[in-house]
């Protein structure tokens, strides 16, 4: 069975996804927008983006608020080297900016969940169709 079709409806997809999901990744230096892509091998797909896009999707817990998230600071607190830029760009001290982050935790930005639950459901219809058109056509 050639199996084009749906190789091809799968990757129209997953490269319109990744597209869309770049567009509203929260972005200050535009590197998590970057970093998003995917990869089919074979029935196997993933998507990856750097590691601390969990953490805007989810926020984190701070130690003084509560805002949802299954991620917490505990006894650490979120590195300089990691907030550095954005404070210097936003012209926060940086250490000030820990201290609050560690205090009050990150909201939650949910940038890939609804947008993937909006998608699939156009996907299984287009993955069905494909499948049709490959099942009618080696029948004919």
């Amino acid at each position: 069975m050639n199996y084009d079709n749906r190789e091809h409806t799968i990757s129209s997809f997953f490269e319109g996804y990744v597209n869309r999901l770049q567009k509203k990744a929260p972005s200050r230096t535009g590197d998590l927008s970057k970093s998003i892509q995917y990869d089919a091998q074979g029935e196997e797909i993933s998507i990856s983006m750097l590691s601390y896009g969990k953490f805007l999707e989810e926020g984190i817990n701070g130690t003084e608020r509560n805002v949802g998230s299954i991620y917490s600071f505990k006894d650490k607190k979120p590195p300089i080297s990691s907030i550095n830029e954005y404070a210097k760009s936003i012209g926060v001290n940086p250490f000030a900016l820990q201290n609050s982050i560690y205090r009050k935790g990150i909201k939650p930005n949910k940038f890939i969940e609804p947008t993937l639950d909006k998608e699939l459901d156009s996907f299984g219809d287009d993955y069905v169709n494909a499948l049709w058109a490959e099942l009618t056509k080696n029948i004919e």
